[in-house]
């Protein structure tokens, strides 16, 4: 697998995924779309691709599968639902492509980036089938000694305004209730 994941049986989803970029990694093998069931996941506790047969949200990666091409098996496990969750199609094909592109460029800046990302969900919960909407994303780089953090809220926003967004990764860490 070219990531890892922390997954919430409760939630359905993942709290978060954490995976490596470096500049050999990328241009890989073109994108799989293969979307399906986790079979790593138990079934009561899984999403699929069912779930998002409705007319509002992307199937949104939070491991990005044009950053994880380094083989076809690692790009095709991109698309399991363990790592989709619901995205606005204004969110997902934006601000949050704009940071996927971004962490692209910081590889092949910087040779490595440590990325971690995810979901950060509130109450009341909103569902599409059974997976659950997220009220705001995260995604944290780890770089030459450096680290840049980004909180967004799931809304339709434009990679210009990303720099609105950095955030401390105490404040990523206390609204997603994890220790980074």
């Amino acid at each position: 697998m070219g990531y890892a994941i922390g997954y919430s049986y409760e939630l359905r989803s993942a709290e978060w995924i954490a995976y490596l970029l470096t500049k050999e990694t990328q241009p890989g093998v073109d994108r799989q779309n293969d979307f399906r069931v986790d079979p790593e996941i138990p079934k009561e506790y899984q999403t699929s691709p069912a779930d998002y047969v409705e007319p509002i949200y992307d199937m949104g990666h939070l491991a990005n599968s044009e950053s994880i091409d380094q083989s076809i098996a690692a790009n095709s496990e991109t698309f399991l639902t363990s790592n989709i969750v619901p995205q606005l199609p204004g969110f997902n094909r934006a601000i949050w492509k704009g940071l996927e592109n971004k962490e692209r460029r910081m590889a092949e800046k910087y040779g490595e980036v440590w990325i971690v990302t995810g979901p950060i969900y509130s109450e009341p919960m909103k569902y599409i089938g059974r997976a659950p909407i997220p009220a705001a994303f995260f995604k944290v780089f780890y770089y030459n000694g450096s680290v840049e953090a980004y909180l967004l809220p799931h809304l339709e926003l434009q990679t210009s305004s990303l720099q609105k967004h950095r955030a401390s990764v105490e404040a990523v860490e206390n609204a997603a209730g994890l220790n980074l």
